[in-house]
This record gives C-alpha cells, structure tokens and sequence, in this order.
C-alpha cells in the first residue's frame, strides 16, 4: 500500500472507501513501525551484550568452584603438615628425654623422623602447587569481574538508548492512531468489521487498490469482467478480488 494518509480536514470529504484506504495506509504504516520497532540494532546489540555476561558469570561460576576445591585441598594439607608437625616433635622429644630403651628403637625413631621429614617435603610441594592453582585462578576471576563490570556499564548503556528509541517510535505509533480514528470514524461499522476480518487472515492487507489493472493486494492481475466491474461500480460499492478476498478500489 502506498499514498500518505489526508489530514483531518480533508477527512471529511472521503467516501467510505477512500476512507478506508486511508486507514489501511495507517495500519501498514503501523505495522511497520512496529516490525522495526521489534527488530531495532540496539535489541540486538542488548541481547548479544547480555548473553556475553551471562556466559561471563558462568565461566566465573565454574572457575570459583575450582578455586574452592583447591582451597579446600590446600586448608587439608595445611592440617596434615600440622599433624606430621606434631609426631615429629613428639618422637624428637622422646629422643631427646632419652626414652628410647635401645640402640635399635632409637633407629626406628630416626627413621621415622626422616620418613615424616620427607612426607612433610611432599604436602609442602602439593600445597605450594595448588597455592599457584589458586593465584592463577584469582587472576582469571579479576579479569572476568573486570570484563563483567565493563559489559555491565554498556549494557546499561544500550538501554537506555534502546529505551529512547522505542519512545521515539512509540510516539510516532501513537500520532497514527490518532489520525486512524478520525478516518475510520468516516467508514460505516460492518465495513470496517469486513476490513478487519480480512486485514487478520491476509497479511495485515484488507483493502487493497487497483493499479495497472492488478490487485496491489496479491499483484495478480484481475480478468476483465472485474475490472470492468470495479470501473463502473458506485463509490460506495464493496467489490472484492477473485484471487485474494481482498477488497480493491479503483481510486487512488
């Protein structure tokens, strides 16, 4: 459908089929309105930004759990050098207080001292490695925080200007309606419930015009009894297209 609405004044003067015309012109300029108003960059921009985040906080999600397990293992390390600790100095006091009975238990002493030692070396080495886990982790979550914080703000952002770009179509919307009451005010009630019936099942398109000798409805082209039929009708007779149902008019 093509043609700019008329104002109000001149409103008045259209027959009810012009008038409809009008209102479906309205109507497609609304629903296109609203097509782009669905399909506006900054909602995509939006939804890209949030899934971003979201997979951000999943990622950090995941790896704050590692860190939690490491940390776990490196508190358990930490009591079992406390406890190693402790036997040590246990059998290094007994040694000392000269509770050993013989030569041989004084070896059996010995060797379990350097048997503690060495697994002492051991957790140390694996609380060390996971200190490192730990370090690096806390590295990759800072960085994610970062990137979370940042995407935050943008995503803050991009509301905002989708908000004001959806006011902006809002109101343009909002200005069509009110020049599509004052039309559809000049068509008779069961008109305008034929055109709404078909306008719902047809793409959106009730009323089309005849151009070039062809629905502008379905672009087919009418035989010609109907065209000879829709050049001699009455203005205010409802003729419809064999192809489509669509209702056409002969006017502009």
């Amino acid at each position: 459908m093509s043609g700019p609405a008329p104002d109000g004044d001149e409103a008045v003067a259209l027959t009810p089929l012009e008038a409809l015309l009008a209102v479906q012109d309205a109507d497609a300029a609304t629903d296109q309105l609203r097509h782009r108003r669905a399909h506006l960059a900054e909602r995509a921009t939006l939804a890209e930004l949030e899934a971003r985040l979201a997979r951000c906080a999943a990622e950090a999600a995941a790896l704050d759990v590692t860190r939690q397990a490491h940390e776990a293992r490196v508190e358990q390390l930490a009591s079992e050098v406390d406890e190693l600790v402790s036997r040590s100095r246990r059998i290094d006091d007994r040694l000392r207080a000269g509770e050993a009975a013989s030569f041989r238990d004084q070896e059996a002493m010995a060797t379990e001292m350097d048997s503690l030692g060495s697994r002492r070396g051991e957790l140390d080495d694996e609380q060390l490695a996971a200190m490192e886990v730990i370090e690096e982790l806390d590295g990759e979550l800072g960085r994610l925080g970062s990137e979370r914080s940042a995407l935050g703000a943008e995503i803050a952002s991009v509301r905002v200007a989708l908000g004001a770009a959806e006011r902006e179509i809002d109101t343009e919307i909002a200005t069509i309606a009110i020049g599509r009451a004052d039309l559809a005010a000049g068509v008779p009630t069961g008109l305008m419930d034929e055109y709404e019936r078909l306008r719902s099942r047809l793409d959106g398109v009730g009323v089309a015009r005849l151009v070039n000798g062809s629905c502008d409805g379905c672009h087919l082209a009418l035989a010609a009894s109907e065209l000879d039929q829709l050049r001699h009708a009455a203005a205010d007779e409802i003729v419809h297209c064999a192809q489509c149902g669509r209702i056409v008019v002969a006017r502009p």
